[in-house]
């Protein structure tokens, strides 16, 4: 029975790391020289070229980025793309993170912390493999005192 016990538990830690992997995206360490870190990672989907490109944000504490910004105010919301070639199509819209309210500005979404944007792309039969595409991030980032200039930051991601 302990045998029986000790090959579940390495299937089930086995199928962990596998599927552990796929998400696992490794970011800078946030710094106050650049306290937004961004990576991304390009994930096979279960149909033939069905893929999901994911972009992790991790905003060093004490900082944040806007998710949402009325018309009024000074901030500038965050923007994501993917700058896609021929052979490769968007499917549907961003799926992002769940934003947070800025503390006494209810009308404004900030994002903290680690965040996760999703976007399904389609990629046709005529795109190679080793095909490179763009995906970015635009964004002002914030602490309570100062607001840094705009930034955009791409990663170069290969089919």
């Amino acid at each position: 029975m302990f045998k029986h016990i000790v090959t579940v538990v390495a299937f089930l830690v086995a199928t962990y790391v596998v599927q552990s992997q796929e998400t696992t995206i490794k970011l800078d360490a946030p710094n106050h020289m650049n306290p937004v870190s961004v990576g991304a990672i390009i994930i096979d989907g279960d149909l033939p070229g069905e893929k999901t490109v994911l972009i992790k944000t991790d905003i060093m504490n004490g900082y944040h980025i806007y998710a949402y910004v009325p018309s009024g105010e000074a901030y500038i919301n965050s923007e994501l793309g993917i700058d896609v070639i021929k052979g490769v199509e968007l499917v549907g819209e961003w799926e992002k993170s769940a934003p947070q309210t800025y503390p006494g500005k209810n009308h404004l979404l900030i994002y903290k912390n680690e965040s996760t944007f999703k976007h399904k792309i389609q990629v046709g039969k005529e795109v190679t493999k080793g095909t490179k595409i763009k995906c970015w991030i635009y964004y002002q980032c914030c602490d309570a005192r100062i607001c840094f200039p705009p930034k955009k930051k791409e990663i170069e991601l290969t089919l």
